[in-house]
């Protein structure tokens, strides 16, 4: 009987002594990647600057401060419980230093001149984000090996995106939806039988007194790209196919850019309502910024929303067919 208490007891000093152990690696390897992963951020003080003038340049450009945060989080979601572990290879080490390489050494890196995309179409060989990722693929690499790599490569993906659209598309895009916009907004009008004044981009209501603008930030150009990324993270927390989460990203872009187009002709309602109500101009901007937050609101609900009901939806379908079969 003592004999075997005295195996019972050995056996719970083993296991406490096994978890310790584990415990102390975890924590020792927690400590190494934040330390790696801030000697980074040191390494890559002026990249970071210019990306933050770059996100402070417009409503577009502000997305991309929202992708490495988002890169590091869902990348931990990925990796926890085990993905990360002893099993590191050095050749993450190796994709470390090529990162840091560049951009101690070569930045600004060299531009490809690309004349067909106009005076923007200046693209870097190295971009900011390709640089980032290398630095994180190879942290990954370094302290969880390539199968880590594998489970984290979509959420690493998402550095790519700290210039979210590219500039030249921007620029090649902006104005001609802006005359689409404005285009709609007349149009709309006309059926209403409101007369509209102003030249192509500028509408002008109630004899003069009234009108509205189609910006470069009228144009729907950052809800849609927000809209785009947004139901990217969703697709893939819903673990859908690529083809799948491409199809619907591209679909909830185009939802965006149709609820901008609503906005506006909404916008024309309320100067129809200010020429009868004419206290209701002064609060013209105000109705915007609240019609266009009710839209973008309950889009990005319904949006969000359809993948789970469609999966919910398939699952009570699902034993209904195979009763029937």
């Amino acid at each position: 009987m003592e004999q075997s208490w005295g195996v019972s007891a050995r056996d719970d000093v083993s296991a406490w002594a096994l978890t310790l152990r584990r415990s102390a690696e975890q924590f020792w390897l927690v400590v190494g990647i934040v330390g790696v992963t801030l000697a980074g951020l040191r390494c890559f003080t002026r990249e970071f600057g210019d990306l933050w003038m770059y996100w402070h340049s417009s409503g577009v450009a502000s997305l991309g401060m929202l992708a490495v945060p988002c890169g590091v989080i869902l990348t931990w979601r990925a990796l926890r419980g085990g993905s990360i572990d002893s099993s590191g290879s050095w050749l993450g080490l190796a994709m470390i230093v090529g990162a840091l390489a560049l951009a101690v050494f070569e930045y600004p890196t060299s531009r490809l001149d690309i004349s067909f995309l106009g005076p923007l179409g200046l693209i870097p060989l190295a971009p900011i984000g390709l640089m980032i990722w290398a630095y994180g693929s190879g942290i990954v690499v370094l302290f969880g090996g390539w199968q880590a790599l594998r489970k984290a490569f979509f959420p690493l993906a998402m550095l790519l995106l700290v210039v979210p659209v590219p500039p030249f598309i921007v620029s090649h895009f902006d104005l001609p939806l802006q005359y689409f916009d404005a285009h709609v907004a007349r149009s709309f009008a006309i059926f209403l039988g409101v007369p509209v004044g102003g030249d192509s981009l500028r509408l002008l209501f109630d004899h003069n007194r009234l009108g509205m603008l189609i910006a470069p930030g009228c144009d729907g150009f950052s809800g849609a790209a927000a809209m785009g990324y947004a139901t990217l993270v969703a697709s893939y927390l819903y673990g859908l196919r690529p083809f799948a989460r491409a199809f619907y990203s591209l679909m909830s872009v185009l939802v965006a850019f149709a609820l901008n187009l609503v906005r506006l002709c909404s916008l024309v309602l309320f100067y129809c309502a200010a020429h009868v109500i004419p206290s209701l101009g002064g609060y013209a901007v105000g109705a915007d910024y609240i019609i266009g937050a009710i839209l973008f609101a309950s889009g990005a609900a319904i949006v969000l929303m359809a993948p789970r009901r469609l999966m919910a939806a398939r699952m009570l379908v699902a034993p209904m067919l195979t009763h029937e079969a």
